[in-house]
């Protein structure tokens, strides 16, 4: 599959994302939505995972560079959250120990689940 093709693929299934986004009304980002369809054409085999490896390693690989125009919004928002810098640092203090919670609890229930499968 060509590169342009496997862009397409990730392409559309964003495209799908924010039509999904426009039409369900829950406070999901479209990108999540776009990422639950990519799943479920690599699940039902639409889409192999040989086929869109080589564009998704380059990816991310290069995923720090597709963070740079979120800092430099914040940078140019900092006025805006000046007043409230404690309460937005907090918060993202909290909420990155509940997702390393989260996460943890939801690897070791995989983990557990696949050795008992595997058992």
């Amino acid at each position: 599959m060509s590169v342009l093709a496997q862009i397409g693929v990730l392409m559309v299934s964003l495209l799908v994302g924010t039509l999904l986004r426009l039409v369900i009304p829950f406070p999901i980002p479209a990108t999540v939505y776009g990422m639950i369809v990519l799943f479920i054409l690599l699940k039902i085999n639409v889409v192999k995972v040989e086929k869109i490896e080589p564009v998704s390693s380059r990816l991310l690989a290069n995923l720090a560079f597709l963070f740079v125009p979120a800092g430099v919004g914040m940078i140019t928002e900092f006025k805006t959250l000046e007043g409230s810098l404690v309460k937005v640092l907090l918060i993202i203090i909290i909420s990155n120990i509940i997702t390393f919670i989260v996460t943890g609890h939801v690897v070791q229930f995989i983990q557990r689940r696949l050795k008992k499968e595997n058992d």
